[in-house]
């Protein structure tokens, strides 16, 4: 669900010890039991690839950076593809430009970012996974199981949460950092895109929501994010239990990040 990737610095020579201290002679389909007593399952659809065994070594650490959202509670399978076409052709989404993963409540499907020929590929295992955990974690713990975009979710809060989690940068831009990137595009349009603006302008949309995410973050933290996560798996309509949580408007607060970029609602 990702169409780009905010590559970190900090595990970037990493990439060449895994290669030589992974055995490369590995199983296509491997099973991690969780103490959640779920488990994981990863398929390998590469021959001869060793990602899969370099995602189940990173793996605890992923479940860590992701654990806030909730507990898992079902099974989960990771299908890793050996390219572009097999992987669009299983998961059937026409997403605009380059798309690294996609999500359902207990699925998570991704290329191969070895056999795809990325330099940095563990750097970038590690993000598109934490990514897409992040929203197998809010699905199953606000109970959705049918695609969020027919819901009244915002994106900005879906993929917010997910880029803001997955990010390996120490520090995350803000709204001063994304004023010029906007020019004069109404923000509102970016927060919660048309199929036809994400397709135009993906990048920054991401990177909004992202921002966004984190503007959220900064006034609860994690307890307003779950209390917000709470509410809709109670069944509370997204619109309300924000207001509720945070004791404003969605609209209030979007006018607040207006503001920060020189743009009056």
């Amino acid at each position: 669900m990702r169409p780009f990737i905010l590559l970190g610095l900090c595990l970037a020579l990493s990439n060449c010890a895994a290669n030589h201290s992974i055995a490369s002679n590995m199983s296509h389909v491997a099973h991690v039991d969780l103490p959640e007593g779920v488990s994981i399952r990863i398929e390998n659809n590469v021959s001869e690839d060793i990602v899969a065994s370099v995602l189940r070594q990173d793996l605890p650490s992923l479940l860590q950076r992701t654990e806030h959202w909730g507990a898992l509670k079902e099974d989960v399978v990771i299908r890793i593809h050996a390219s572009t076409a097999a992987f669009r052709e299983y998961v059937k989404q026409d997403h605009p430009e380059k798309l690294d993963g996609w999500a359902t409540h207990r699925s998570i499907d991704i290329q191969s970012p070895r056999a795809a020929g990325v330099e940095r590929w563990r750097d970038q295992l590690r993000q598109v996974v934490a990514h897409e955990l992040t929203h197998v974690r809010f699905f199953q713990t606000v109970r959705l199981q049918e695609d969020w975009r027919r819901t009244e979710i915002p994106f900005w809060f879906v993929e917010g949460m997910a880029v803001y989690t997955a990010q390996m940068h120490p520090t995350r831009t803000d709204w001063q950092g994304l004023r010029t990137a906007l020019g004069g595009t109404d923000l509102r349009l970016l927060l919660n895109p048309s199929p036809v603006v994400v397709r135009q302008r993906s990048r920054l949309a991401y990177s909004i929501a992202g921002v966004a995410f984190g503007s959220i973050m900064d006034l609860k933290g994690r307890k307003g994010i779950r209390e917000i996560m709470k509410g809709i798996a109670a069944g509370e309509t997204f619109t309300d239990v924000f207001r509720r949580v945070y004791e404003r408007s969605i609209e209030e607060v979007v006018r607040s990040w207006g503001v920060q970029i020189g743009q009056d609602f």
